[in-house]
């Protein structure tokens, strides 16, 4: 088993590109440093590759992404960088290219995956968090076809006002899907094998879903989010005493 958690810092589909100004570009790589990353490297198993997408072209080149490079090469991190869009199917996405061409160009870059019979594709964004046994917990589930693991109730973070609530929804965009290897390495084999999944809503309808534990994800708000507020329906119970929950997603 190989397991690979996916990141899109740039050319997510609902974002246009004179929205990713080098302003934005910043403010998200500090997002990511300060919530995203540390969570990953707080996980108590470190055994997977985290796989950072940008868009092209340009984004190789771009000062910002060589910094970050640098950061996390200095951390002895396991990362890759990809420069071809988001490289899995989504809804909102607006690229000339299809889905199987950004996977197929992506994957170049993907080492050493071909020595497993089986990839676990993990889904967090770049502004999101994970509890420190969530890639444990993901890959003590045994493998199967077409299974997915998905979370529903964690948390939401206020980056600005510091406010922590619940965040409970059916499908919310952390999941994994459990890929035979051979099939994740095929481009086509790999989207007919989500059948008609095109958005994270969609897990729980078209593959064979297992929900795991409560309250290991955390949503995190802030000036720029563009689809998740604080006052959203998914909000319940806010938190006053909110250190220990915090820890556990490597916050200080």
């Amino acid at each position: 088993m190989k397991h690979i958690i996916q990141t899109v810092l740039t050319g997510r589909g609902v974002r246009r590109l004179e929205e990713e100004t080098p302003e934005w570009l910043i403010g998200r790589i500090e997002l990511f440093k300060k919530y995203t990353l540390p969570s990953l490297l707080n996980q108590t198993n470190r055994n997977f590759l985290h796989w950072i997408s940008f868009r092209e072209p340009g984004e190789e080149s771009n000062e910002q992404v060589i910094k970050l490079k640098e950061y996390l090469t200095n951390l002895n991190y396991n990362f890759v960088f990809t420069y071809n869009g988001q490289p899995y199917i989504d809804d909102k996405i607006a690229d000339n290219r299809t889905e199987d061409d950004r996977f197929r160009l992506s994957l170049e870059k993907i080492k050493d995956i071909e020595d497993s019979d089986w990839i676990y594709f993990t889904v967090l964004d770049s502004d999101d968090m994970f509890s420190k046994d969530v890639v444990d917990e993901i890959q003590r589930e045994k493998p199967a076809f077409k299974k997915a693991l998905v979370y529903q109730k964690g948390y939401i973070y206020d980056d600005t006002t510091r406010k922590l609530a619940d965040w409970d929804t059916e499908s919310p965009p952390f999941y994994t899907i459990i890929y035979p290897t051979e099939v994740f390495v095929d481009a086509i084999k790999k989207r007919e094998y989500v059948d008609a999944f095109k958005s994270h809503e969609d897990i729980i309808r078209f593959l064979h879903y297992k929900v795991l534990s409560k309250n290991k994800y955390c949503v995190v708000v802030h000036k720029n989010n563009k689809s998740t507020y604080w006052e959203h329906k998914y909000k319940g119970q806010e938190y006053s005493q909110k250190e220990k929950i915090l820890n556990n997603f490597g916050i200080k």
